[in-house]
């Protein structure tokens, strides 16, 4: 009786060890029917879509706009959920604010007004997830867990302050004395735009009727051409900055 007592309770045990585990495994799959069904109602982590330039680039503004979009409206966005990333040798930019589309509590774009600091190179705006910004379901930007819904491939700016100058001024080929009009190749340290003959001034010495008849090129390097004039003495060619001209970002 005793053998039988035992094998009766051993069978009881393994029966209730196979209901335990048959329970188990509808719970499991109860809570993965729900979380699908969850999924295909849109109840998904809020994630940023992009991050663009609101203004022209290059640029040597001292403030600069990036448009940041989520894929739906979303809270709590300020300055903390943003890392500005500078390149060469831009120094001391900083997050001014964090404009919501709209008044509304939940948005989906949000303007970051950045200060463009000093120097020249690049200027980088990333969203940093630290668990604060929300959707409407209160779920979490990229999910719970911070940094899961960084996003660090946004567009850069090219901040560009450093004005234009004059590299040099060369005399092109050697003239003869009876020459009725020489060249002089003038080159820039980048590539500039607006230049004419309003630019130039010479500086003649013996001479009468000298005068800058054109001026052509692109880019870093222009050819200036000069009548010589009459008579015997010097003549040289200088730049007269009147603002005209200007590099890509307008220095």
């Amino acid at each position: 009786m005793l053998e039988l007592d035992l094998t009766v309770a051993k069978l009881e045990k393994a029966k209730t060890k196979r209901s335990l585990a048959r329970r188990s495994r509808r719970r499991r799959l109860l809570l993965e029917s729900l979380e699908d069904r969850r999924l295909l109602a849109g109840d998904q982590p809020p994630n940023v879509l992009s991050v663009v330039r609101a203004d022209s680039n290059p640029t040597n503004a001292a403030a600069v706009n990036y448009t940041v979009t989520f894929d739906e409206p979303v809270r709590f966005v300020d300055a903390t959920d943003f890392q500005l990333i500078s390149g060469g040798s831009v120094a001391g930019a900083t997050l001014a604010q964090v404009i919501p589309q709209t008044a509304s509590t939940f948005n989906s774009i949000y303007t970051v007004a950045v200060n463009s600091g000093s120097g020249t190179g690049t200027l980088k705006l990333n969203v940093i997830d630290d668990n604060s910004i929300r959707d409407q379901q209160n779920d979490r930007l990229g999910g719970n867990g911070a940094g899961n819904g960084d996003y660090t491939v946004g567009e850069t700016y090219t901040i560009d302050k450093t004005v234009p100058t004059v590299a040099s001024i060369s005399l092109i080929g050697t003239p003869t004395a009876s020459a009725s009009t020489i060249e002089y190749n003038v080159t820039f340290s980048e590539a500039v735009t607006g230049v004419n003959t309003g630019d130039f001034q010479l500086i003649t010495s013996g001479l009468t009727g000298s005068s800058i008849n054109s001026v052509a090129g692109s880019g870093t390097s222009y050819v200036v051409q000069v009548a010589v004039g009459a008579g015997a003495g010097t003549i040289q060619l200088a730049l007269v900055d009147d603002d005209s001209i200007i590099d890509v970002a307008t220095n």
